[in-house]
């Protein structure tokens, strides 16, 4: 957590009272089952290394009802065969994971995105 955390925490809680929302936040590992919660949506954007990714995906995927959402799946130097390799995780992760299909892969610009659903 950072410096902003205080006043996200005050926007974030307010718009969940307003809208009927389940709002919590977890200061913990993404990779520690402390942190994983049932939930409808789950977003990762946290360190842009594909085995820590590997094991985001496999510790919460059960844990996720509807969608997980990708940023900076782009990333990387296209010069040295590392762009896209947060991307190539998500490949993977699908082929093995059938309940799990591409929903959306935003690739322009700089850092990409992805939205993965279940089926």
């Amino acid at each position: 957590l950072n410096r902003f955390t205080p006043k996200l925490k005050k926007i974030f809680q307010e718009y969940a009272d307003k809208n009927n929302i389940n709002f919590e936040l977890i200061e913990a590992s993404s990779i520690s089952q402390e942190s994983v919660r049932e939930v409808d949506l789950l977003h990762i954007d946290s360190w842009h290394n594909p085995q820590h990714l590997k094991k985001e995906l496999d510790l919460h995927h059960r844990s996720v009802s509807k969608f997980i959402t990708l940023h900076d799946t782009k990333l990387g130097n296209p010069m040295n065969g590392t762009q896209f390799q947060l991307w190539r995780v998500v490949e993977t992760f699908l082929k093995e994971h059938k309940e799990w299909r591409m929903y959306e892969h935003y690739t322009l610009g700089k850092c990409g995105h992805a939205t993965i659903k279940r089926k």
